[in-house]
């Protein structure tokens, strides 16, 4: 885990690779202490005042874009599944589904999962053209995606675009 962490550059949750960092430093240090080196390590010398000002400005920068990050994680993730318990409990309340799918997209344009829900409501709505929408986003994230793929096929054959159905299908 901790060597994927180093070589897995994941900006769409950077807060999952910070347990390597903290680890690294926890093991530099206590190496440091074992082997009776208490030398400075050269980036956190604080004495000098500039190394410490850019130390701390980039600290502050990253803690600023892993906050923004991870609380649109969680209000995604939030909506998401207030969509998901709406869409199964009635087909009343389809339109309060589709609000909840709409704003998780909002947070986390790139889940194929939830452009793939929202096309799956709109599709229980009998709105063809917005769920066909959503499953090409969908698409767009994940195109490999075969049951998106069968499910826009369908959206596509009841619109009565029987071609560009059959070429879904086959994707």
């Amino acid at each position: 885990t901790l060597v994927h962490a180093l070589f897995s550059l994941n900006f769409q949750n950077p807060a999952s690779a910070s347990h390597f960092w903290v680890v690294t430093g926890l093991a530099a240090v206590v190496e440091r202490k074992a082997s009776g080196r208490e030398e400075r390590i050269p980036l956190l010398d604080t004495r000098s005042g500039s190394g410490a000002l850019v130390v701390v400005g980039v600290c502050v920068a990253a803690a600023l874009l892993a906050g923004v990050m991870s609380y649109n994680a969680v209000a995604s993730d939030y909506y998401y599944n207030e969509g998901r318990y709406d869409w199964k409990a009635s087909p009343k309340r389809l339109e309060r589904a589709r609000f909840n799918f709409e704003r998780s997209v909002a947070h986390r344009s790139y889940s194929f999962g939830t452009h793939q829900m929202l096309g799956n409501t709109l599709n229980d709505m009998q709105l063809w053209d917005g769920a066909e929408a959503a499953y090409r986003r969908s698409l767009r994230c994940h195109p490999n995606n075969r049951m998106v793929h069968k499910l826009l096929g369908e959206v596509l054959m009841r619109s009565g675009r029987y071609e560009e159905a059959v070429e879904a299908f086959k994707a």
